[in-house]
């Protein structure tokens, strides 16, 4: 923060930081994943718990730290009503995390049913793990929660990179001053609020609320992408020339809200002879002499009187200027149709820096402001519900993809979400979603990519036995979406085409796990950890003895464990060197081989292999540093 005597403090606070957050295998789900296996770039989502699964993409095969231009979360809000679920112990021992997961997991994990019309979600009987409101600790545990996770989404953002989180009043005030603290005020580039719903509930306890908010902050402001929201034909039909202007324009404010002295004040009217000044609190937004020369267009001269106003030269006729009001093609700064007003500024179509929109403080329909970006002011917004729609819309939309059976009571709008992106992410930059819920991001994207553009999502969401709904809710979403199989389709509705591979976080990884890990396991821990790893198609996987995939550039990866018969485990023989040969110029893979075993007795220094020291390449690979466990 900027200043150093302030800092944000709960029960505690730096109990689990990032480091000590162990990486998951992430393993390919063919059956679930959709049209292709993992391709370069390919669009992923992810079950398993988001913070191992964040930590698990900052190395190993994906390595995306420092790569993701964009993140839009939407985390528990806190309300102590049966949506926030703490269940981090990161910070324990393996022995003990163990014991902390038979003690507090419910007794009966989440199920999803097929309904008549579409899926139906059945929650767990006993809610243990969810903080109520009357939990004492209720805040220090969501900022516990929120801390880890907004620090590893630090280490994948790109110094570009743009961070939007949705959040609710309940925790707004501290998660802004916990974000003020890892990305730095600095880095702050605003708050949306956005109209979530059209009507205030009764509420007789409080101000009925009607809009949620979205916190944007940049890893490096100055480094940050700005984009631009595509404008509408409606947006370009107030653009007129109802005076014979040869150009397109429409009228505008010629005040600004910040400025200097010298921008302060008087213009006078070259028909009336009224002086004019700028609004309380505002100057205008040219200096003077800049407006003397543009008022020269009404055929009369003006002068900077002694007072540092900008008034008719004395004695001029301002009969030219009402001629020229009568007849047209008024100077760009003009005083109302009828001529007799304050001064206002023409906003000529052509002049327009970008092809884009950008909005004022409010954002109604019928009022878009046509600005440029304003690096101080350009976030200070508020979505109405007609331009970013709002929550039951969101809910209907749902409905209409997956079935009246389906619960999922928190979607966000699908219009937020895209303007969202288009605002904060390159077209053809990555969108991780942490919170991946309703697979509103996704969908987003999916949508987006159909008008041209480019962009890769990573959605990681639970798995059912962790109360989530990844499968059916989540990737099911996304499938429809892509095929055009809405449960109830609208007459419009169409295929948005393609595709996502799935992935399952498994077992924390760490030196024991490796060391005692059959071969199967152990596959999935290399192919987690070695950088652009594929994993072998079915066919060859079926035939394989040794090699168990290839990296992005074809070379093959071999793996040598629970192979030797009265050796030592995982030791590289001569033997057993020439059978991997063997086999990867049968499968017509590239060299060197990556060789994984622990102990080497083959021909060292051969150029047609690298030996893969286990456990030690791998847990350089995954950036593990702590190996007592």
């Amino acid at each position: 923060m900027a200043d150093q005597m302030i800092s944000l403090r709960w029960a505690g606070r730096g109990a689990i930081p990032s480091e000590s957050v162990t990486p998951v295998t992430l393993t390919v789900d063919k059956k679930r994943s959709y049209k292709r296996t993992m391709p370069k770039n390919a669009n992923l989502i992810i079950e398993g718990d988001n913070a191992p699964v964040m930590k698990s993409l900052c190395a190993g095969t994906l390595r995306l730290r420092g790569k993701v231009d964009f993140m839009l979360w939407d985390p528990p809000y806190n309300t102590g009503n049966k949506d926030f679920l703490y269940e981090d112990n990161f910070y324990l021992t393996k022995k003990a995390q163990e014991a902390w997961r038979q003690n507090n997991l419910p007794k009966r994990a989440l199920t999803v049913k097929k309904g008549q019309k579409g899926l139906k979600v059945e929650t767990s009987e006993r809610l243990d793990l969810f903080v109520k409101e009357t939990d004492a600790s209720r805040h220090s545990k969501w900022l516990l929660f929120m801390e880890v996770r907004l620090e590893l989404a630090k280490k994948l953002l790109k110094e570009s990179g743009v961070i939007a989180i949705h959040i609710g009043y309940q925790e707004l005030f501290r998660l802004g001053l916990l974000m003020d603290e890892i990305f730095g005020e600095k880095n702050r580039l605003g708050i949306i609020n956005w109209e979530c719903a059209y009507s205030p509930k009764n509420d007789n306890k409080g101000i009925p609320s009607t809009t949620d908010y979205v916190l944007i902050y940049a890893k490096n402001r100055d480094k940050a992408f700005r984009g631009i929201i595509p404008r509408t034909e409606e947006m370009d039909s107030r653009y007129k020339n109802i005076d014979g202007d040869s150009r397109l324009w429409t009228s505008g404010d010629l005040s600004a809200a910040s400025g200097t002295d010298s921008y302060f004040y008087g213009i006078e009217n070259p028909i009336t002879g009224d002086l004019h000044f700028p609004p309380s609190g505002r100057f205008w937004q040219q200096p003077k002499l800049k407006v003397k020369e543009i008022l020269f267009g009404w055929g009369i001269e003006y002068v900077i009187n002694a007072a540092g106003n900008c008034v008719v030269k004395k004695g001029e006729n301002l009969e030219k200027a009402q001629k020229i009001l009568k007849r047209g093609a008024w100077p760009k700064i003009y005083f109302g149709q009828a001529g007799v007003g304050r001064p206002v500024l023409k906003r000529y179509r052509d002049e327009l820096r970008n092809e884009g929109r950008i909005v004022g403080t409010y954002w109604q329909a019928d009022e878009i402001l046509d600005e440029i970006w304003q690096a101080e002011e350009q976030l200070n917004l508020s979505y109405q519900h007609e331009i970013s729609g709002h929550n039951g819309g969101a809910k209907k939309l749902i409905k209409a993809i997956l079935g009246d059976d389906c619960v999922f009571n928190t979607p966000k709008p699908l219009k937020l979400t895209e303007r969202l992106i288009e605002m904060f992410c390159p077209k053809d930059g990555i969108v991780l979603d942490a919170f991946g819920g309703s697979a509103t991001t996704a969908h987003a994207v999916l949508d987006l990519n159909n008008q041209g553009a480019e962009r890769q999502f990573v959605i990681i969401e639970r798995g059912s036995d962790h109360c989530g709904f990844a499968d059916s809710i989540t990737a099911e979403r996304v499938r429809r979406v892509i095929d055009g199989n809405w449960v109830y389709p609208k007459p419009d509705t169409k295929p948005t085409g393609g595709s996502f591979v799935y992935l399952k976080a498994g077992k924390p990884i760490s030196a024991k796990y490796i060391l005692e890990s059959k071969r199967a396991d152990l596959i999935d821990v290399i192919l987690t950890a070695h950088a652009g790893s594929e994993q072998l198609d079915d066919e060859l996987a079926k035939v394989a003895k040794y090699v168990v995939g290839q990296d992005k550039d074809g070379k093959a990866i071999a793996l040598v464990w629970d192979i030797n018969k009265g050796t030592e485990q995982g030791c590289l023989t001569r033997e057993i060197y020439r059978d991997i040969m063997a086999e990867v110029k049968t499968f017509k893979m590239k060299k060197p081989v990556f060789i994984y075993g622990s102990v080497n007795a083959g021909p060292n220094g051969s150029p047609s292999y690298t030996f893969m020291q286990i456990p030690d390449e791998i847990l350089a690979a995954l950036e593990i540093t702590n190996l007592t466990d």
